[in-house]
């Protein structure tokens, strides 16, 4: 008769721990959870900071649009001729695609980078020498002086860029700006509109400008909208045809 001390003592003896293929067993399967884990929060972290950067550059184009519409005085204000030219407050930004076959020198002109910057502008009427004309066009690098119309040059950082910008003249693109300019969008006091015109001052109803990351394997590009009803959106990443 096997005594109840016996009992026990068989019991310690038939768990005396794992075996050594079967550490190495339980430490290999952890090991693929967790770089599983890593891979998918570095790319969840990823397209994050893109969404987050899409937002930020909504809220930009935002801000103009409420500065315009509040009537944001600006020094340069102080020089506009109310007899001869229209003085309403007009706010705005500006930005080009990064393109290897199109440097954009007006960007540079203003401090910028191609597809890196975001410019922030004032636009205002020199007496008897120029005009409002709703574009990011005169004055020296940004945040230089009240001789420029540029307030602030805001990188996008992390290695992220503008890789497309097109617009349109109904509600869609037509016409793809990434290699040939960039999009001045501009908003006039007291109207939530939005002027929406190239380099070249031909205006369009529609724009969208795509912001992606360096890490293309693995995060969506993500679409800013802007149409000329002063809508502000950030969409689903439409690639132009």
């Amino acid at each position: 008769m096997v005594t109840f001390f016996e009992k026990i003592k068989k019991t310690f003896q038939s768990n005396r721990g794992v075996t050594f293929i079967e550490l190495v067993v339980v430490i290999s399967i952890f090991s693929i959870i967790a770089g599983t884990l890593l891979v998918n929060f570095s790319r969840f972290g990823r397209n994050i900071t893109l969404q987050n950067l899409a937002q930020d550059m909504a809220l930009q184009i935002n801000a103009a649009q409420k500065e315009a519409i509040s009537g944001r005085t600006n020094d340069a204000l102080s020089t506009c001729n109310r007899n001869s030219d229209d003085c309403a407050p007009r706010y705005g930004i500006y930005v080009t695609a990064k393109s290897s076959q199109y440097v954009n020198l007006l960007m540079q002109s203003f401090g910028g980078t191609d597809g890196k910057s975001l410019l922030r502008y004032f636009d205002y009427a020199q007496p008897n020498v120029r005009p409002v004309n709703e574009m990011l066009d005169y004055g020296n690098p940004c945040g230089s002086g009240v001789a420029t119309e540029c307030l602030d040059n805001i990188s996008l950082g992390q290695g992220n860029f503008i890789s497309a910008i097109c617009v349109g003249s109904g509600m869609e693109c037509d016409t793809d700006l990434t290699n040939t300019s960039g999009v001045h969008i501009t908003f006039k006091r007291p109207f939530p509109d939005a002027i929406i015109k190239n380099d070249n001052g031909d205006r369009f109803n529609y724009v969208r400008i795509t912001i992606s990351s360096p890490n293309t394997e693995d995060t969506s590009p993500k679409d800013i909208v802007v149409t000329s009803l002063g809508r502000i959106s950030i969409e689903k990443y439409t690639p132009y045809p």
